[in-house]
């Protein structure tokens, strides 16, 4: 297996294209090929990101189970060791027909948890949007060991129709902390 130093530059050209090498003998002394094999094998078996991409979707059905207060989790715990990192989460409520009608007096919310973190809330207004709505942003909860990543609404919120599914695609790391 080739060793390819971390310093080295690549510059590719298609396998038909003749790389016989044609310069001085000092010239070629500086010179290596590599293949894409050798790239791969370079690798350390085992290795990968530790990001992660999911897409979550929650039904008319489970969107109207949140009244009077619920969970839904979103991503489950990720074992002993590890905390999910959520570096990013894009909302999207996709508009069917009939617009949500979440309500709830001041203080009552739906929002990201994390363990017991508490984290950002979601709007009324974009949840009982009559359009499609897309939202970007983070979750806003501290980082705790093996713990799911939730919805979660308070005891005080009312929701009695709607029928759109609302999308959640994570951006978020698993990390090993053994």
């Amino acid at each position: 297996m080739a060793i390819i130093p971390n310093a080295q530059k690549f510059h590719t050209v298609s396998s038909t294209v003749d790389t016989t090498d044609r310069g001085s003998a000092e010239f070629q002394s500086q010179r290596e090929v590599y293949t894409m094999q050798d790239i791969i094998d370079s690798i350390p078996a085992g290795s990968s990101t530790d990001l992660k991409n999911l897409t979550v979707t929650l039904s008319a059905a489970q969107l109207l189970s949140l009244n009077g207060g619920a969970v839904i989790e979103l991503i489950p715990a990720p074992g002993a060791n590890k905390v999910i990192v959520v570096e990013n989460v894009v909302q999207f409520l996709d508009f069917n027909s009939v617009a949500y009608n979440f309500a709830g007096n001041l203080g009552e919310v739906i929002r990201f948890i994390q363990g017991t973190a508490n984290g950002t809330g979601l709007s009324f207004g974009n949840l009982n949007s009559a359009a499609d709505k897309v939202i970007s942003g983070g979750i806003g909860t501290a980082v705790s060991i093996n713990t799911s990543v939730s919805l979660e609404t308070t005891s005080g919120i009312s929701v009695s129709q709607g029928d759109s599914p609302l999308k959640f695609s994570f951006l978020y790391r698993e990390v090993n902390l053994a």
